[in-house]
């Protein structure tokens, strides 16, 4: 007597591996690309936190009159930027919301004066090369970094 087709249970026991496998590994690798990017994100917002910290704090500190006095000069408004640029040393993310600080008082020439110096002088990397290699390879990363 055959078994009626509602009694037959199909064999998966082939097939099922070889389809759950492939997907099990997706998974995996997609949770740990999740799992990198939260890290990578969580990593980099403290530095634009941090920077935003930074502008609202030279808005209050710093008073109007006196970045006025400063701005006035054309080269004097350059070269005060350029300065801050390399004191503050910050990174490419932060300078923006510092320099959006100073839109409003300084010239739009001192603004990219202050975007284009920050990175070219970095401060913190080449203490941070000075730490991890020697006087020579320092000098040749430190010149031939990227504007």
């Amino acid at each position: 007597m055959k078994p009626a087709p509602s009694d037959v249970q199909p064999n998966h026991s082939r097939t099922l591996p070889v389809i759950v496998e492939p997907v099990r590994i997706l998974c995996d690798r997609l949770e740990r690309s999740l799992r990198y990017g939260m890290d990578d994100f969580y990593d980099n917002n403290r530095f634009l936190v941090f920077g935003v910290l930074l502008a609202a704090l030279l808005q209050i500190i710093v008073p109007q009159s006196f970045l006025l006095n400063l701005a006035t000069n054309p080269l004097q408004s350059h070269l005060v930027m350029i300065i801050l640029a390399g004191v503050l040393s910050v990174c490419s993310t932060v300078d923006a919301f510092v320099a959006l600080a100073f839109m409003n008082t300084f010239s739009s020439g001192s603004i990219l004066a202050f975007l284009v110096f920050g990175p070219m002088v970095d401060i913190k990397a080449a203490a941070l090369y000075l730490g991890t290699f020697t006087r020579k390879p320092c000098s040749i990363l430190s010149f031939s970094q990227p504007c």
